[in-house]
């Protein structure tokens, strides 16, 4: 690969120990984040068209990013680092987000949670190709108990309401948008290698993923609703913008530097267990007991591919050991 400098060396594992914990809580924050910003998409879709929503949602962030930049005194990136971050804006800024709003105009919300949660394994796959991170059986049951899990979730909840003939294509794009995540976090530790800062990633890709929607903005079919703006679709623009893309992507790469992307790639699979609890404290809804089922399924198999076998059986020895 020309992906990384020239001698280089291929990390078998991702490394592991100080700081680990706080990865996890940046995950964590990152999947909340996002959670509720399923819910302010869910907003702002009713005035606002996909690709404009990722638009504005993404100036936001770049406008917040690249002000960071400019008050840090921070250079342009290198020559060479432009085809990561051109890369990383492409998948992981447009090629998620803009398939991904348009394929939910086609297929449930629910439907789209579970074909997103395919995306690990995308992660497990590039992970062990570009980065050496070894793809185990352990961390394949774990993709799949997790994915078990999502389908739980999203079986407990609502009847499904997407009734579109074009259903499949949005079930497509939805696949694609999970491609492109699963792409995008293996491709988050790569510029990590070559020693590009957390900010600068986040913020370059996000210029160039801004960009590419800029391109195709003019040709989307429908067009903003402006009467339809009112306060509540301007806060949820604005949360999508600040808290779904500046904070959560910020708390994702990071947490991807620390543990590697094939055992942080699950943490999305909490996505749609945030959405659910959040909307069930904010709005009222109901949480059921099949969806509590999915979600403690999810976390599950978060915890089969982060938690070593080594420390289980130390804690359960000091348990062991413990005096009555």
């Amino acid at each position: 690969m020309t992906l990384l400098p020239s001698g280089t060396p291929l990390m078998r594992q991702p490394p592991t120990g100080r700081g680990t914990g706080g990865a996890y809580l940046r995950l964590l924050g990152a999947a909340l984040a996002w959670g509720g910003g399923a819910i302010a998409v869910k907003y702002a879709v009713l005035a606002m068209p996909p690709v404009a929503m990722a638009f504005w949602r993404y100036l936001i962030a770049a406008v917040i990013l690249v002000a960071l930049l400019v008050l840090g005194r921070r250079s342009l990136p290198k020559l060479g680092d432009l085809p990561l971050l051109f890369l990383m804006g492409l998948t992981g800024i447009f090629g998620f987000a803009v398939p991904f709003n348009a394929g939910l105009q086609f297929t449930g919300a629910g439907e789209g949670s579970v074909l997103t949660a395919f995306s690990p394994f995308v992660s497990f796959l590039f992970a062990a190709w570009l980065v050496g991170d070894r793809l185990t059986v352990r961390r394949l049951a774990a993709g799949v108990i997790s994915l078990a899990g999502v389908v739980l979730l999203v079986a407990g909840g609502p009847a499904a309401t997407a009734t579109s003939p074009n259903r499949l294509l949005g079930d497509l794009l939805v696949l694609v948008a999970a491609f492109n995540w699963g792409v995008y976090s293996v491709l988050v530790r790569l510029i990590q290698r070559r020693g590009v800062d957390l900010l600068d990633m986040t913020a370059w890709s996000i210029v160039v993923g801004v960009g590419l929607m800029a391109l195709v903005l003019p040709f989307e079919p429908r067009s903003i609703e402006w009467s339809a703006i009112g306060p509540d679709v301007l806060l949820a623009v604005i949360y999508a913008g600040l808290i779904s893309s500046v904070f959560a992507y910020l708390w994702w790469n990071e947490g991807v530097r620390r543990i590697g992307p094939a055992r942080a790639s699950l943490f999305t699979n909490l996505n749609p267990v945030a959405a659910v609890i959040i909307a069930a404290v904010v709005f009222g809804e109901r949480f059921l007991p099949l969806q509590a089922a999915g979600a403690a399924l999810v976390l599950a198999g978060l915890a089969i591919a982060n938690v070593q076998p080594a420390t289980v059986v130390r804690v359960s020895r000091r348990l062991t050991l413990r005096p009555p």
